[in-house]
């Protein structure tokens, strides 16, 4: 035999590693579709390259936050961002604006925490601080026990009309995704840096990762408008149906509030 020319074993051998690495591929490859299945539909090949884009150029200015152990990031900013503003359980702002802006989130999402620190600012400071559009917030749970977690403290802030500060505490302090950081340290430290939010109700019973009936709702209402990705969002005037925006840039937003409003 050629000393060129790979023995049995090592013919073995190659082939064994390839069969792993192909299994490997395909097991990752489900995974990726699992998580990237919301409400039972498959998200389309190209939203799979949209995702791989903004994992290249979101959420790498992560800081050290509570889900790492330190103190709870974002505070002040959460605080002068709400303040004044009035919250009724999903809805912040204005009760009688005349546009409704739905926003479909995980609160383990990157984009959803790229949105919420980057546009949601301008969206407050421009269209509900002056009461024209009021903000609607669906939590959806599809990345994993840690969103399901944190959905169940949320719908206790939003029973006491605190939604919008612990999802925005949130995503300030938001661990990289399925590692388990959603413990109740974590919660229960979040929880407690909210303004004026009574955290006794929120731990009351175990936080687990099962499912609820909010979970199930917000799955519907997203279904009903077609959602499948976070986040997304749907601008809605009364007596109309409602209508998906494209994107979550503030340019995309603005332009959808706008149109809105000017009907």
């Amino acid at each position: 035999m050629s000393q060129d020319q790979p023995s049995k074993k090592e013919r073995k051998d190659a082939a064994r590693a390839e069969r792993q690495a192909a299994e490997a591929a395909a097991a990752a490859g489900a995974a990726r579709r699992r998580r990237l299945s919301i409400l039972g539909g498959v998200v389309a090949l190209v939203a799979v390259a949209v995702v791989a884009i903004v994992l290249a150029t979101g959420g790498s200015d992560k800081k050290p936050t509570a889900a790492a152990g330190a103190a709870v990031a974002g505070v002040s900013e959460s605080r002068a961002m709400l303040n004044g503003i009035p919250q009724s359980g999903k809805t912040l702002g204005n009760p009688k604006a005349p546009v409704t802006l739905l926003e479909f989130a995980d609160l383990q999402c990157p984009y959803c925490r790229q949105y919420s620190l980057q546009t949601l600012p301008q969206v407050v400071r421009d269209y509900v601080r002056g009461g024209k559009v009021k903000l609607e917030l669906h939590l959806l749970s599809f990345l994993g026990p840690d969103s399901v977690r944190g959905a169940q403290v949320a719908a206790g802030a939003e029973a006491q009309d605190r939604l919008w500060n612990f999802a925005d505490l949130f995503y300030y302090n938001q661990g990289e995704e399925q590692t388990g950081y959603g413990t109740d340290a974590f919660l229960k430290r979040l929880a407690a840096a909210v303004p004026g939010l009574r955290t006794a109700p929120l731990f009351a019973r175990p936080i687990t990762a099962t499912p609820t009936a909010a979970d199930r709702a917000a799955d519907a209402l997203a279904r009903r408008y077609g959602v499948n990705g976070t986040p997304s969002f749907v601008v809605t005037k009364q007596g109309e149906t409602g209508k998906l925006v494209s994107g979550f840039d503030y340019a995309s937003i603005s332009s959808a509030l706008d149109a809105a409003l000017a009907l």
